[in-house]
């Protein structure tokens, strides 16, 4: 799932994408396109990248080859964001389960 949202920025529109799927979050990173950031619900991780073209998206989709793709950047991409969202799962912190009890 690709979310897209627009920011603006001194009167630029920059264009930011939310991508819930590794495989192609793997294959933007392989084809250039820096990463963002990340975040996670606990259970899936988010990738967010900005300005990416749509053709980057039909590529993938369609499975066409892409010039600046080779088979160990994908692979090094999909290691990496694996690792990344293994780092950025959210963990409950103990001290907001504490019980407070008040007389």
């Amino acid at each position: 799932m690709v979310v897209k949202t627009e920011l603006r920025e001194n009167d630029q529109t920059k264009q930011e994408f939310a991508v819930k799927d590794i495989y192609m979050a793997a294959f933007l990173h392989a084809v250039g396109h820096p990463l963002e950031f990340a975040r996670s619900d606990g259970f899936q991780a988010e990738f967010f990248f900005k300005n990416v073209p749509s053709n980057d998206f039909i590529c993938y989709y369609n499975g066409e080859p892409h010039p600046k793709l080779s088979a160990r950047k994908l692979f090094d991409s999909f290691q990496t964001l694996r690792r990344i969202s293994k780092q950025i799962r959210l963990i409950p912190s103990e001290s907001g389960q504490e019980d407070h009890d008040d007389p």
